[in-house]
């Protein structure tokens, strides 16, 4: 630049220089083979390689989960759209998640047989030979076909309470046959979750009735057998006195014990038998037998008998608490009473297998127990406390009388409010599975796909062209740039602003020199676009490679049988 700023000067002639539109494009022209053969390369590349892409089709569906904070939503749509659309991408998470779930999809490999993929399975043996030495093999599997399901499935939100699960494969025919099956499981799967959380509102309505029949029950026969056994010890005169009174409490803590393990014991069949029934198993025959009732006063009267007896200075000496209290007559009613119970539950619960209807027979038995420890600990602590307060028995009595009878009344309160309650859960319960099938329902079902959605034959084309396009303008602009000699005539007459009235010829430099120039040229061209014809190979394997996915084998004849 120095020598052209010189030449200027000498002359005194020189111009600035004008910008040209039509300069450059005659540079374009005049070095158009820099920019015609990466065009050419780029699109012969682009024009064969689309066609080693695999297709990827897609198959979708709709489904309308709708739920009682649907009017919510709608009403917080029209006050907060900030509120409305967190709710929506909270909603949409969740179902992604469902979706996504290793269990869910379980079930979705299991039905279509997805996990006999031969290369799933080369894959599997390759890791568990490796890096997963000891798994096994089938989880394996399995864990890599729910990965597949997971790259291939996409959840996006429609209209309100409406979702798009879309599914893609290279097959269409397997792309519909996943989509189908997934989305029919799902919804099976939302409205299985859905029912059982409406029975479970309902069984634990059910439940409570039950305990609280049981509580009424043990009340009851509680208070009856307060009434007769404080009239008779009433009449009798308080057992307890100075000389025994701490011989009582040691026997009242001692049976307080003994009541606190039998509850255990009863809490743990109870668990035991909700296990096996849903709900503990009641019946009114057995709450109401009069040969039970009978046989449970009888007993509880004689220990009550006998404890008395016990207190005495004379029996304490020479027998044990548990010899004279429980003695062989409260042992063989006690026998009675679980024979009763037997017979009882082989005739209501016939169609049970032996081993539950023993667990009732025990369950009962041991509430029994639990009703004649609470006597006894009862009676000890109302003629310790009588005797402490060296009153009669009567004010105690009646105070003991009116909270047995309030317990009472209360329970049976509990129990007409859990009936009504457990009334009003069934009918909710009809109605709310009967709507099953249209709160969650599929609203648009998967169609098998025509046309691939990928790849996108004309757009990849044009890309790679463009490609190329931009590679010749840029291969002419550093050329031009970094060529400092004049091209034509028409370079200098621009530079100076004179005309050129004629030229000298270039000076001879060899035989050969030009013709090793033009060789080189020629061959630091030919490895140029070499390396840009491996580049964009390299660009088209990668494209490829992105939009290839394993094929999975699926059981079509199973997936029929669930395509509606």
């Amino acid at each position: 630049m120095a020598t052209d700023d010189l030449l200027k000067e000498l002359l005194g002639q020189g111009q600035k220089k004008q910008i040209d539109p039509l300069q450059y494009l005659r540079i374009i022209w005049r070095k158009k083979h820099l920019l015609l053969i990466p065009l050419a390369v780029s699109w012969v590349i682009a024009a064969v390689g689309v066609n080693f892409i695999p297709p990827t089709f897609v198959a979708g569906s709709s489904v309308a989960i709708e739920s009682d904070t649907n009017f919510t939503r709608d009403l917080s749509m029209l006050l907060d759209e900030q509120a409305s659309h967190r709710q929506e991408v909270s909603e949409l998470a969740k179902v992604r998640a469902e979706v996504r779930a290793q269990d869910f999809l379980d079930e979705v490999i299991n039905t279509l047989s997805l996990d006999q993929t031969p290369l799933l399975r080369e894959k599997a043996q390759n890791l568990v030979d490796g890096p997963l030495a000891g798994a096994d093999i089938e989880e394996v599997v399995r864990r890599l076909a729910a990965e597949e399901l997971r790259d291939r499935t996409e959840v996006r939100f429609g209209a309100a309470g409406v979702y798009n699960i879309t599914t893609q494969s290279h097959d269409p025919t397997n792309a519909y046959l996943i989509n189908s099956v997934m989305v029919q499981k799902y919804v099976e799967m939302r409205r299985a979750r859905e029912l059982a959380e409406i029975t479970a509102k309902g069984d634990f309505s059910d439940e409570q009735v039950a305990i609280f029949k049981e509580k009424l029950h043990r009340a009851e026969l509680e208070l009856e057998r307060f009434q007769e056994t404080q009239q008779q010890t009433l009449a009798a005169g308080n057992p307890v006195n100075a000389g025994n009174v701490a011989v009582a409490q040691e026997v009242m803590s001692s049976y307080a014990q003994e009541l606190s393990n039998i509850e255990g014991q009863v809490d743990q069949t109870r668990s035991q038998l909700r296990s096996l029934f849903g709900v503990v198993p009641t019946s009114d025959r057995l709450l109401s037998d009069r040969d039970l009732r009978a046989l449970n006063n009888k007993q509880i009267h004689t220990m009550v008998q006998n404890l008395i007896q016990y207190l005495g200075i004379n029996q304490r000496r020479d027998q044990s608490l548990t010899e004279v209290v429980e003695d062989a007559s409260v042992g063989a009613d006690r026998q009675a009473y679980r024979d009763r119970l037997g017979v009882l539950t082989g005739q209501i619960y016939a169609g049970n297998s032996p081993r539950e209807r023993e667990l009732i027979v025990s369950y009962y038995y041991r509430l029994m127990l639990v009703g004649t420890f609470q006597e006894l600990v009862d009676t000890l602590s109302r003629h310790i406390n009588n005797f402490r307060q060296n009153v009669s028995g009567a004010p105690a009595f009646q105070a003991e009388l009116d909270r047995r009878k309030a317990e009472a009344a209360k329970y049976r309160e509990f129990l007409e409010a859990f009936q009504q309650q457990s009334t009003s859960a069934q009918i909710t319960r009809a109605i709310q599975a009967s709507q099953l099938a249209t709160r969650i329902d599929i609203r648009d079902h998967a169609v098998k796909p025509i046309a691939p959605v990928k790849p996108n034959k004309p757009r990849l084309q044009m890309v790679f062209v463009g490609i190329g396009l931009v590679t010749g303008l840029a291969l002419i602009f550093m050329t031009e740039f970094f060529n400092r000699a004049f091209s034509d005539v028409k370079d200098v007459e621009a530079l100076l602003g004179l005309p050129v009235l004629g030229t000298i010829p270039p000076l001879a430099q060899g035989p050969g020199k030009a013709r090793v120039q033009r060789r080189k040229n020629t061959l630091v061209w030919v490895i140029a676009m070499g390396l840009f014809a491996v580049l964009m190979a390299g660009g088209m394997v990668f494209v490829k490679d992105m939009n290839s996915r394993i094929e999975l084998y699926v059981d079509r004849v199973a997936a029929e049988e669930l395509v509606p």
